[in-house]
Formats: C-alpha cells, sequence, structure tokens
C-alpha cells in the first residue's frame, strides 16, 4: 500500500489544479452548446454527452485520491445515492425494453458541480463559481447579439434557421422559454458580479448587460419567467438598499416594489411594441411580394398579348387555342398571387397564446397536464418503483413532451427515491438561500445568488429544469447544483462564525 500513497504524494500538487480544470472544461461545454447547440443538434449532443462524462469522471479520479490521503471527505451522500438510483432504475429500464436516456450529463450535475466547492474548499475565494458565471454571462451576451441580428434582418443565412420569432416570441435556443431562464440567470448573475468589481467601468458594463438580456428576455414572451424575473430584481434591489439597516427597510420595500411595477409596466409595452412591429413589417413584406407578383403577371400579359397578335397575324385559324392557352395561364397566375397574399398574413407577430387572465386557472394548462401524470402513475404503480423511460402524455389529443414540473418529472423518471432525493435538495436550498439572506454578515454577491436560487426552483415548478438532465436544460441544472454546493458551504461557515 506504500507505494500507491507514493504515487499519490506526487500528483498531490496537481490535483486540485486538475480539478478547477475540470470545472472550466465543462463550462466551455456548456458555453459551446449554448451558442452552437441548436444549429449543429445531432453532433453537439453526441460531443456534449461525451465530454460532460469524461470530465466528471476526472474530477471524480482526483477526488478519490484526495479522499484517501483523508485530506477531505465527500459531503454528499445524498448525490452518490441519486447517481446510483439513476443507473439502476435505467437497467431496469433497459431490461424492460426501454431504451437508455441521458446516461452522461446527470453524473456531471451530482459527481461534478454539487460537490465541486467542498471538495476544492473554493467557498472563500469562489474562483470556480465565478469563472463560470462569466462563462454563462458571455453566453448570453452572444445570445443578445443574435436577438439585435434578427431584429436587424441581418442574420448570416447558416444563422436563419437557429434564432427565431416563433409566432411573436424570440428563440434563440430550444424553446422560447429555455432561453428566458438563461436570460434570467444571466441578469441575476451581471448584477451579483457587478458588486464584486470595484472599477465603474466594469460596473457599468454589467449593469448595461442587465439591461440588454432584460430586453431580450421580453422578448420571448415567456410570462412565467418574466414575472419571476421582475420579482428577482425587486428582491436585489431590496437588499441592495436594506443592508440590514433597519431604518432603511421601509425605504427599501418601497423600492422593491416600485422596480416590480416599473418592470412590469416596461415587459407589457415592449412585447405590444414587437408584436406590432413584426405584424406591420410581415405586411409591408407581404405588401411588397404581392406588387412584385403583380409586376410579373402584367409583364406576362404583355407578353402574352404581343406573342397573341403575332401568332393571330400568321396563324388566325389558331387564335381561339392561344386565347384558351392565354386565359388558363391568367387564372394560374391569379392563384399564385392570391397564394402569395395569404402567405403573406402568416401568424408571425400574432402570440399563440391566450390572455394572462385566462391562462391563470390553469397555469396555461399545465395543472391539466399534472393531472394527467398522477393519473399515469395511477394507472401504472410501478413507475413509483423504477420509474419509466418516457414521460410524454396526451392531452386532449396533443403530445405533451414532458410534465412541466421537476419534481413530477423525477418521479416519473426515476420513482420514489429519486422524489425523496430532490425534496432534500429542495429542501437544502431553500434552508441555505433564507440563512444567507438573513445573516447581516452575509456578501451581496451571495444573497444574490440565493434570490436567484430561489428564483430558478419557482421557475422549476412549471418547467422540469431541475434534477433530471435533459440536454436543452442542462446548463440550468448544471449551474444551480453548483451554486448549491457553494450556498452550503457558505450556511456552514455562518453557522461556525456565529458559534464561535
Amino acid at each position: 500500500m506504500k507505494k500507491p500513497d507514493k504515487y499519490i504524494s506526487v500528483l498531490e500538487p496537481y490535483l486540485n489544479r486538475i480539478q478547477f480544470f475540470s470545472l472550466y472544461l465543462a463550462g466551455a461545454m456548456v458555453f459551446l452548446f449554448l451558442v452552437l447547440g441548436r444549429k449543429f443538434e445531432h453532433t453537439a449532443f453526441i460531443v456534449y454527452h461525451t465530454a460532460m462524462f469524461d470530465t466528471c469522471l476526472v474530477f471524480c479520479v482526483c477526488t478519490f485520491l484526495q479522499i484517501r490521503k483523508n485530506k477531505t471527505k465527500y459531503p454528499y451522500r445524498s448525490a452518490i445515492m441519486m447517481v446510483i438510483c439513476f443507473f439502476i432504475t435505467m437497467l431496469v429500464q433497459l431490461i424492460l425494453g426501454a431504451g437508455s436516456y441521458n446516461y452522461a450529463l446527470l453524473p456531471s450535475v451530482y459527481l461534478l458541480a454539487l460537490p465541486f466547492a467542498a471538495i476544492t474548499q473554493d467557498e472563500a475565494e469562489q474562483k470556480g463559481l465565478k469563472t463560470i458565471a462569466l462563462i454563462y454571462i458571455s453566453a448570453m451576451l452572444i445570445w443578445v447579439l443574435y436577438t439585435i441580428l434578427l431584429m436587424l434582418d441581418c442574420l448570416p443565412p447558416f444563422m436563419r434557421s437557429y434564432v427565431i420569432w416563433e409566432d411573436s416570441r424570440l428563440n434563440v435556443f430550444f424553446h422560447s422559454n429555455t432561453c428566458a431562464r438563461g436570460f434570467m440567470m444571466g441578469i441575476a448573475l451581471c448584477l451579483g458580479l457587478s458588486t464584486c468589481f470595484s472599477k465603474k467601468i466594469t460596473k457599468m458594463f454589467l449593469f448595461l448587460a442587465a439591461a440588454l438580456m432584460l430586453a431580450a428576455l421580453v422578448l420571448t414572451n415567456s410570462r412565467t419567467a418574466i414575472l419571476i424575473t421582475c420579482l428577482m430584481l425587486s428582491g436585489i434591489i431590496f437588499f441592495m438598499i436594506f443592508q440590514q439597516n433597519r431604518t432603511r427597510f421601509a425605504f427599501a420595500a418601497v423600492a422593491a416594489l416600485a422596480t416590480a411595477a416599473i418592470l412590469l409596466l416596461f415587459s407589457h409595452s415592449l412585447s405590444q411594441w414587437n408584436s406590432n412591429r413584426l405584424i406591420a413589417q410581415q405586411s409591408a413584406s407581404g405588401n411588397a411580394v404581392q406588387q412584385d407578383t403583380s409586376l410579373q403577371v402584367n409583364s406576362q400579359a404583355a407578353e402574352q398579348h404581343s406573342y397573341r397578335v403575332l401568332l393571330a397575324k400568321t396563324n388566325s385559324h389558331r387564335g381561339n387555342e392561344v386565347r384558351q392557352t392565354s386565359s388558363v395561364s391568367g387564372l394560374c397566375l391569379s392563384t399564385a398571387t392570391e397564394t402569395v397574399s395569404e402567405t403573406a398574413q402568416s401568424s408571425i407577430g400574432h402570440s399563440n397564446q391566450n390572455s394572462f387572465v385566462t391562462d391563470l386557472p390553469s397555469l396555461n394548462n399545465r395543472t391539466n397536464i399534472w393531472n394527467a401524470a398522477l393519473q399515469l402513475i395511477r394507472e401504472n404503480p410501478s413507475i413509483l418503483i423504477w420509474g419509466t423511460n418516457s414521460t410524454e402524455l396526451m392531452i386532449e389529443n396533443t403530445l405533451v413532451p414532458h410534465t412541466h414540473n421537476s419534481w413530477l418529472e423525477i418521479l416519473l423518471r426515476m420513482g420514489i427515491i429519486g422524489f425523496v432525493l430532490s425534496l432534500f435538495f429542495t429542501v437544502q436550498t431553500i434552508w441555505s438561500s433564507l440563512v444567507l439572506l438573513r445573516h447581516r454578515r452575509t456578501e451581496l454577491w451571495k444573497k444574490t445568488i440565493s434570490i436567484m436560487m430561489l428564483c430558478l426552483l419557482i421557475c422549476s415548478f412549471f418547467e422540469p429544469s431541475l434534477f433530471f438532465s435533459d440536454c436543452s436544460w442542462h446548463f440550468t441544472d448544471f449551474f444551480f447544483f453548483l451554486c448549491l454546493g457553494y450556498m452550503i458551504q457558505w450556511r456552514k461557515g455562518l453557522s461556525i462564525n456565529t458559534t464561535k
């Protein structure tokens, strides 16, 4: 046993560096996937899965070597239980004839992101967290650039199937709701990091970046994300002003409420303006196409008339045939003109969403989806034991791809054990956030992270963005658990200082 220990002691100075490199490499892969993932979908999926799994494996090997030297102890047995539960349920589903699913992404969340802060002891300097935060901000700023190019109609040809208007909703990734959550995270990170820098230029740049992301978020028309982002920003404003000074409490509360009201009014106005702009742009485009078509019809009619006169002079007995041919051509051109006119009046600019008041009772049909998911469990109780490979549901002859709820999704995917573990992580998040927000020694950067985490939990009540890493949601899942690992360490640090 001495020889392995001797080799480990040689590697010891490099283990920590390799762990940080593993996190940075994972962040770089997330960045590339966010920027290019949909355009090169199939290739990006394969590369992303493979790279995240290999990166996680390297990190785990370094962690195991450190544990053997008793330099650190693995703090999250629940994370190991989650991964074991995942692979057992996946194996059972394979035996039952179902295909495997996301075998590479989930371990990177629980075995790399979650324990990173404790294993590297980075909770004080937060080098890893801040680096990944900057990577995410960079990706969101590229999304903002895509948005500006789309609005100016300056997108390169190869990007026109990637950055699109879905009705009047901006989409620069897999779904408007997905990129809305990304912008929400980017806004929080910009405001949080602005408190960590002393240079005014850097602060102004981060504030400007946050404002641009907010405008892009509004264009997605993701109403839940917009509302939660407004609440998140009002909470950040509150703690910026409050600073644990009781005399400022009332002023901070009024400022927070005013901020939320102004942002909601701004989001509604900007969304309406964009919808009207798209309708006007589409109408103008349709009129232009119709005019071009009319010119083509007139030009072809003139050519046919000249040709008909010429034929009438040389072959008068064929005049009737020529007239019949001209009539058929005119009819075809008229039909083509009507088709172009109908195409010009497409649905771009018109939102397919109902009014907020109409959708509120059913949470935009989500309550029906949740009832269908629970009914599926009643009809197949074995799901509670080993889960199921697919969570697609049929609602009123419409196929819904997932349950639109993170906790229901994990219950269907991994059974009751995975669901209980997800509740444990949820409690850890809420507990750590409230402790950090309540404590007067907590830095504003950490409070911003805490507010963002609570808002992500609320968002995850409407979308399956946590606990089970689907490829399009993995960037949210990965960063959420990275932050959770740091927050747990910050909370423990506060407890130790309070005891002393």
